[in-house]
């Protein structure tokens, strides 16, 4: 299991090493992307997602993704749940909406 947020020194959650190899492929294309982390944009439209703190005997990871109100409209700058995600354990994306096509 690797240990999210260790380098930190902050309690956080675990995973199994290939959900984590995975999210830091995810986390990695955001940053190119966008220069944030978790945020990435998609047929011009954006998205962030959040982990979940939760633990899973499978080691998968799962989380919410949000997607930010378009410039113009009354709540621009906010988001609005736009689906979940998750990771099965062993590495493999089983549902991520909107995916940008992760490396």
């Amino acid at each position: 299991m690797v240990h999210a947020e260790k380098e930190r020194g902050i309690m956080g959650w675990s995973c199994r090493r290939e959900a984590g190899e995975t999210l830091d492929r995810i986390t990695e294309t955001c940053i190119e992307q966008t220069g944030s982390q978790n945020v990435w944009i998609k047929d011009g439209r954006k998205f962030m997602f959040e982990t979940s703190r939760k633990e899973h005997d499978d080691g998968s990871i799962t989380g919410m993704i949000w997607e930010f109100y378009t410039e113009g409209h009354i709540w621009a700058g906010r988001v609005k749940k736009s689906g979940s995600f998750r990771i099965e354990g062993n590495g493999k994306i089983k549902r991520f909406p909107h995916n940008p096509s992760w490396k």
